[in-house]
C-alpha cells in the first residue's frame, strides 16, 4: 500500500520547527494532519495521491493567502527590491598569512 500523502511543505521562520512540524503532520495523514495544521494557522501544502493515482494539492488559507497572486492594480504599486551585492567575502579558504583577500 502506498501511503496517500506524497509531499507535505510547512513554512516557518525557524527551519526546525517547520521540519519538525511537517514530520509530525506527515505521520498524521493526509485528513488529520490537514486539519491540525489549518487549526494552528500553520503555512503549509499537502499533496496528496487520489484514489487515481492523482496529485491533489490542498493548502492551507494561510499558504494560499501566501501564494496568491496580488490583484493587478497593486502589482504596480509594488516598489522593486534593490539586492545588495557585498562587495567581497571573506571565508576561511581565502586568508593568508592572516590577512583577507577578496574572492
Amino acid at each position: 500500500m502506498v501511503h496517500a500523502l506524497a509531499s507535505l511543505t510547512v513554512l516557518d521562520s525557524r527551519a526546525m520547527i517547520a521540519d519538525a512540524w511537517a514530520t509530525a503532520l506527515m505521520v498524521l495523514g493526509p485528513d488529520e494532519g490537514y486539519n491540525l495544521a489549518k487549526v494552528r494557522g500553520m503555512t503549509a501544502l499537502f499533496l496528496v495521491r487520489s484514489a487515481e493515482e492523482e496529485i491533489v494539492e490542498r493548502a492551507t488559507s494561510a499558504f494560499s493567502a501566501l501564494t496568491a497572486d496580488p490583484p493587478a492594480n497593486e502589482r504596480l504599486r509594488t516598489p522593486s527590491r534593490e539586492v545588495r551585492v557585498p562587495q567581497q567575502s571573506t571565508t576561511l579558504d581565502n586568508r593568508v598569512n592572516g590577512k583577507v583577500r577578496p574572492l
